[in-house]
């Protein structure tokens, strides 16, 4: 390893077995220890605090264990001070709702103590890649698109399944649609399929994937997408680690032009190294309380994500002019523009997901047009008016439907591999 590539590294905490870890070699060859406070939170000064902003080291370790909610508060001021920097805290086990605060307090990952040489060599490993240059190199050309909603329920499914459809048929580019909701992902359901295999049979065999196999683990379907499913039983998503989700998105995007991704709903410690692989993320809202509520309570989480560069857009679904709640509501209320909205058709949508049979595909629906005019607006192939919010230019997708709507070849045949079904 070069010294280009050992990362700079500060630690806060005055927990002796915890920072003899850092001693050990294999720790050593990884990293460089610049900063090294052997202290409490509570014992943490401004000048401790200004010593570590002077460093500005890659990566902090925060020890937050004697004051969990202190260590919370402390993350979000190293992360504003810090926001180029990768923050991971340990300490005891925590509940998840805890771990989703910490999460939104800035803190990239969390270790449970008690922490080992080898969790800080892996922990640094992945802190490697997350602060990598987001450089496009020439086998990783794909652009990854992931839908969010912050509240389950609103609809990313249902736009995320068409849109990949729309875009596959307008472009004639590989796409595959990916479900990352691994415990109630309905991605299968929506386009009625039954897959063989899952984002958990790909995740336990990836030390053995190469190019010619991994059209096994995907689905294809009818339109000429291909499907990389959520596992059926719920347990077996627990199964999937970060660190196999981002080797996946990343061969993903080396072999499809289009890699959609349907997230987990709501936040949870998978989502954010999802969006940190994505060239742009759509947060799917409603014109309603509930969901407005959850994208302000998610402020901090997307503003540390647009300080990475990552292309954050609001979507608005089953879009209902005559709401009690505006579209100018919403933008004052998020401080976001809206990029995008699709209608509220309740009947097609419902007929659409009890069919299998998307909406895309079907008859004309005020909804399949909108998705449409999403599709063009992305590909940039038909230039509409952004602001009517979903009509194009008809005639393009008559032009090149025979031409784009033929499935895909990619002429494989499945792996013999132990998958969830057996």
């Amino acid at each position: 390893m070069t010294e280009a590539h050992i990362l700079r590294a500060a630690v806060l905490s005055a927990d002796e077995a915890f920072r003899d870890a850092f001693s050990h070699r294999a720790v050593r060859r990884e990293m460089e220890l610049i900063l090294d406070l052997p202290l409490s939170m509570a014992d943490a000064s401004a000048g401790h605090l200004e010593d570590l902003r002077d460093q500005n080291p890659d990566l902090v370790f925060l020890d937050i264990e004697g004051d969990p909610d202190l260590g919370c508060r402390l993350a979000q001021y190293v992360n504003e001070v810090l926001p180029g920097s990768r923050l991971v805290a340990c300490g005891p086990m925590q509940s998840p709702e805890f771990l989703l605060r910490a999460m939104q307090s800035g803190v990239a990952e969390y270790l449970t103590k008690p922490v080992m040489s080898e969790d800080l060599v892996a922990a640094v490993s992945r802190g490697r890649r997350a602060l990598a240059p987001r450089e496009v190199s020439k086998k990783s050309t794909g652009r990854l698109l992931a839908f969010f909603s912050p509240k389950r329920g609103s609809g990313s499914t249902t736009v995320a399944s068409n849109l990949a459809i729309q875009l596959h048929r307008l472009t004639g580019k590989r796409t595959v649609l990916v479900d990352l909701d691994l415990e109630l992902g309905e991605c299968a359901l929506f386009l009625g399929l039954e897959p063989r295999y899952n984002v958990a049979d790909l995740a336990a065999n990836l030390h053995r994937i190469d190019r010619g196999l991994l059209a096994s683990y995907v689905e294809p379907h009818e339109s000429g997408i291909q499907l990389l499913a959520a596992p059926y039983h719920t347990e077996k998503g627990s199964e999937v680690d970060v660190d196999q989700l981002v080797r996946i998105l990343k061969l993903l995007k080396e072999h499809y032009d289009y890699v959609i991704v349907d997230s987990p709903k709501g936040l949870t410690p998978r989502t954010i190294p999802i969006f940190e692989q994505a060239n742009q993320i759509f947060l799917i809202s409603q014109l309603n309380v509930p969901t407005v509520q959850n994208i302000q309570r998610s402020e901090t989480l997307l503003e540390r994500l647009r300080r990475n560069n990552r292309s954050i857009s609001l979507l608005v679904n089953r879009y209902d002019p005559n709401a009690e709640i505006t579209l100018d509501d919403l933008e004052r209320s998020t401080e976001m523009k809206v990029f995008w909205t699709v209608g509220n058709d309740y009947e097609a949508a419902s007929y659409s997901m009890n069919s299998g049979k998307p909406l895309i595909l079907g008859a004309s629906s005020s909804c399949a047009r909108e998705i449409e005019g999403l599709a063009a607006k992305i590909s940039g192939i038909a230039a509409g008016d952004s602001g009517s919010r979903g009509r194009l230019f008809g005639s393009i997708f008559g032009r090149l439907k025979d031409r784009l709507a033929s499935p895909g070849d990619y002429g494989l045949p499945p792996l013999p591999v132990e998958s969830e079904n057996g």
